[in-house]
């Protein structure tokens, strides 16, 4: 079960997050929360109105509290609207295919995390090298903005690595990770 913590999430308009605050219990589940936290799953909205089958553009560059910013590419479509009066909602599809080269530097990680940041060098880093894709059908309710479900999957592929790390020196690997999400808002 996850504690009871509240998330507050900053947004733009359009869904872009500026800053979250309150996620900080999500690193002992996801150790990539600061960089693909809740605030992930919400949807781009488009910057007009649109009706349902009309796409829009989303991505741009993603802030790395670990590191700089990495930039994602993608699509978003309206789907549908279903319900009626508050109950009504948006269904958005959300498709991103992109290539992703991301570094964290291993030392603001552990200082994130509470912990010693000891003898890791400043230039320690682990690097991801390769391509994410993503695909998420959302429902956001009209009238409030929540967000009441999301279903999809996202693929990371490609290499990861770690450079400059004390007793470990620099390593390779390869990177093929899935993940398939199901939310749906609590009544």
């Amino acid at each position: 079960p996850l504690p009871s913590d509240v998330i507050e999430i900053q947004m733009t308009p359009d869904g872009r997050v500026l800053d979250t605050s309150g996620a900080e219990f999500l690193g002992e589940i996801n150790p990539a929360a600061g960089i693909f936290g809740p605030e992930s799953f919400a949807p781009i909205l488009p910057r007009s109105k649109v009706d349902p089958g009309d796409t829009w553009s989303i991505g741009g560059d993603v802030p790395n509290p670990f590191g700089d910013s990495f930039h994602i590419d993608g699509t978003a479509q309206l789907l549908e609207r279903t319900g009626t009066g508050d109950q009504e909602a948006a269904v958005i599809k959300s498709t991103i295919n992109s290539p992703l080269d991301m570094r964290i530097e291993l030392a603001k990680l552990a200082e994130a995390a509470g912990e010693s940041v000891g003898n890791i060098p400043s230039n320690a880093v682990m690097s991801f090298d390769g391509n994410i894709s993503m695909n998420l059908t959302q429902a956001m309710a009209t009238k409030s903005g929540f967000l009441k479900s999301a279903i999809g999957d996202m693929k990371m592929t490609g290499t990861f690595g770690f450079e400059n790390v004390p007793q470990v020196g620099n390593i390779t690997g390869v990177l093929n990770m899935t993940v398939q999400l199901t939310l749906t808002a609590l009544s």
